[in-house]
């Protein structure tokens, strides 16, 4: 694809070299679309430089070999001469004679970092970091950020968010495992590790009266309605059965059922149930039959009864029997 330049697309064109801006963009567009490579050796080049206001997209890159960097930038130096053009080649031409020094030079201490050559080769950059190169890094990123516009990050973001949305199923499943192997068991930063009291405490604090508005569940509900939902289609069997072989599976889900039955043991009984005292909100009435008598409430019932409420339902819900005490719902909401 050729591209077309001009004087009027450089920054404060009418006080730049006309000159040397006519030998750059013959520069520039004489040289050919090649797919240059990493063992060959190249670098991107802006062709209008960010330091001007030079947007980080395709049209304005360009792959040039060692040797073409360095003359693109001594022209653009010729150029703009004094600011952040000079500064650039500076850096450039630091104990380098000639563009044909400059690239032998890149070429060799390339190869000279290559795999083990690397002094952190097989190491994780961000964990090795010592606190400084980390504050160092994130006040980059801060800087690198606050250039973009607003538009362009917003750009960036719709990119990616439809990168993730267009995921095959195969994709998914292989990001899912992915994070899923990455901070299980020793690599969780949690592992063999529990809160305090204090933290507990804490903790419950912050979420005691938090309460979901009804637009928030809604949308909650929405996001993880069917194969949406991260479970979809499986069950912690599968995963375990694919994760960690047959038998031990079935160890977990014998495990997982022990403490299911033992959190939940009595808690459905007597006050512990949620409909304890209570009748469904589609009844109104419950009718003695013996007395011929008709109670507005469950708590009237079991007064004017002299029986327990939870023996009240058994007789209804369970066909409990019970002599003289026949108890029937009527009525609808």
């Amino acid at each position: 694809m050729k591209r077309k330049l001009t004087e009027k697309m450089f920054p404060n064109f009418k006080g730049i070299n006309i000159k040397h801006c006519t030998r750059y963009i013959r520069f520039i567009e004489s040289r050919p679309e090649r797919k240059l490579v990493k063992e060959t050796g190249y670098e991107i080049h802006h062709i209008i430089p960010k330091s001007l206001g030079g947007a980080d997209e395709d049209y304005n890159l360009i792959k040039l070999t060692y040797r073409e960097h360095f003359i693109a930038h001594l022209i653009l130096w010729k150029l703009y001469g004094r600011g952040p053009m000079c500064k650039a080649f500076f850096f450039m031409t630091k104990r380098v004679k000639n563009s044909n020094h400059y690239s032998r030079l890149k070429e060799e201490f390339s190869l000279s970092q290559k795999g083990a050559l690397n002094p952190r080769y097989g190491k994780s950059p961000y964990e090795k970091m010592s606190d400084e190169q980390k504050e160092k890094l994130f006040q980059h990123l801060r800087c690198v950020w606050a250039r973009k516009s607003r538009d362009e990050i917003e750009r960036m973001t719709r990119k990616r968010l439809e990168s993730l949305r267009n995921r095959t199923p195969e994709e998914k499943e292989k990001t899912r495992e992915k994070k899923s192997n990455s901070s299980s068991g020793e690599k969780n930063g949690f592992f063999n590790k529990k809160h305090n009291e204090e933290a507990r405490q804490k903790i419950s604090k912050g979420n005691t009266g938090k309460r979901r508005s009804e637009k928030e569940k809604a949308l909650l509900s929405q996001r993880n309605r069917g194969s949406k939902n991260s479970m979809y289609g499986r069950t912690y069997y599968s995963i375990w059965e694919k994760k960690y072989g047959k038998d031990k599976a079935e160890k977990k889900l014998v495990e997982l059922k022990e403490k299911l039955s033992i959190a939940h043991k009595g808690k459905t009984l007597g006050p512990n149930n949620g409909m304890w005292n209570k009748i469904p909100k589609n009844a109104l009435n419950i009718f003695w039959v013996e007395e011929n008598k008709t109670f507005s409430s469950l708590s009237r019932l079991a007064k004017e009864s002299n029986i327990s409420p939870y023996l009240i339902r058994k007789i209804i819900y369970n066909n409990h029997k019970l002599e003289g005490y026949t108890f029937i719902i009527c009525g609808e909401g």
